[in-house]
């Protein structure tokens, strides 16, 4: 899948995963959306030889850990380090 396409479903998933913290849903389906997004992540790293989109998906996989470990830890996540991430993702992989 090319970079925006998946850079776009990386924000579709982050999407989700705010409005299920909004929800409060409990940890282990909150996990289960940070897995689906970094699986989207993944595979955006693997298919792109892009040193900019490698590092932009870094920092989207460094903030779900943060998020991941707040949910462990039953805090309530700083979505924003993953949405700024996101953004940056998608800057990178928007042409023009």
């Amino acid at each position: 899948m090319e970079c925006g396409k998946l850079a776009a479903a990386v924000v579709r998933s982050i999407d989700e995963l705010g409005r299920a913290a909004d929800d409060a849903i409990d940890a282990e389906d909150f996990g289960e959306f940070t897995a689906a997004v970094e699986k989207e992540v993944e595979e955006l790293q693997e298919s792109t030889g892009d040193a900019e989109v490698a590092a932009a998906a870094e920092s989207v996989l460094d903030a779900l850990d943060e998020i991941a470990q707040a949910a462990e830890n039953d805090t309530e996540p700083d979505l924003s380090p993953l949405g700024d991430a996101a953004d940056e993702l998608t800057a990178i992989c928007s042409p023009g």
